[in-house]
Formats: C-alpha cells, sequence, structure tokens
C-alpha cells in the first residue's frame, strides 16, 4: 500500500474520473506519523459496516497490514447476524453532506482499532451521517440483497 496524508486529493487508482475527486483518510504506514487517540464507541462497528456497504476497487490479492502483520483479517458486521466483511482487499468510498468523496483502504477499521489510529473529525462525522442513511443490506456477490 501507499502512504497518503489525510485529506489530500486522492490518486491511488487511476479509475476515478477527475469530476468525481476524492481526499484520502487512512493510507498509513509504519514508517510515517499519523494522528493517534480515542475514538467514540462505535466508531470501528461503523467502519466495519461501511466496509461492507461501500466497498470500491476490488483487489484480487489481500493486503497484509504492515503494522503488525495480520492477514486475511476478517470482522463481523454489526447488525447483519452471521455476516463478515474481509478487510484488505478493497477501499471504502462515499459521499459527505458536504459533496466531500472520502477514499479509504479497508484496513481503516483495523488500524483504528488495533493500532490507535484518530481519523479526522469531518471524516468521521460524514461516515456516521453515511452509515445512518444505508439500509442494512448482504451483499452476494457485491450485489446488496435484503438481510
Amino acid at each position: 500500500m501507499t502512504r497518503y496524508e489525510d485529506l489530500t486529493p486522492y490518486e491511488y487508482s487511476k479509475l476515478r474520473p477527475p469530476w468525481r475527486a476524492a481526499v484520502n483518510i487512512g493510507w498509513l504506514e509504519p514508517d510515517a506519523p499519523y494522528a493517534v487517540g480515542p475514538v467514540e464507541d462505535g466508531v470501528v462497528d461503523m467502519l466495519v459496516r461501511l466496509s461492507h456497504t461501500h466497498i470500491a476497487n476490488v483487489t484480487r490479492g489481500i493486503y497484509r497490514c504492515r503494522f503488525c502483520g495480520a492477514f486475511k483479517l476478517s470482522l463481523n458486521v454489526p447488525e447483519i447476524s452471521g455476516a463478515s466483511t474481509l478487510l484488505g482487499h478493497a477501499e471504502i468510498h462515499f459521499k459527505g453532506h458536504d459533496g466531500t468523496v472520502y477514499a479509504a483502504p479497508s484496513l481503516i477499521a483495523h488500524y483504528v482499532a488495533e493500532h490507535d489510529y484518530s481519523p479526522p473529525r469531518q471524516f468521521i462525522e460524514a461516515a456516521w451521517e453515511v452509515d445512518r442513511s444505508t439500509p442494512r443490506v448482504r451483499h452476494s456477490r457485491g450485489v446488496p440483497v435484503n438481510g
């Protein structure tokens, strides 16, 4: 993975058209400093849900966490009984109420839970809004179906 500062222009995938500009969130590497600190209760669960409902740029391989070496991370999706989401093989993309599009690696939930990463407040607030407005669905081969 590549390191990008939070809230800088997204450029990891060239597949995104320029008129859909996004900003980076959570593109971390061990040799570079990042914001640390506590996050409010429920943030990790919310990020896992977004990893399930707002998935983008799925890859064929799985990215290993470069901080701890964890591989094939899978976390349960809250409120979706029996469902889990694989982390490290895709990105989360969503648009905030102000029109900002955020792009984060799916490992962001792991970074927050295990490595004390504290995403920017505006990202957390936008993520909560998107999470609250997203129906709880299961995905089968990328196609949403009622859960």
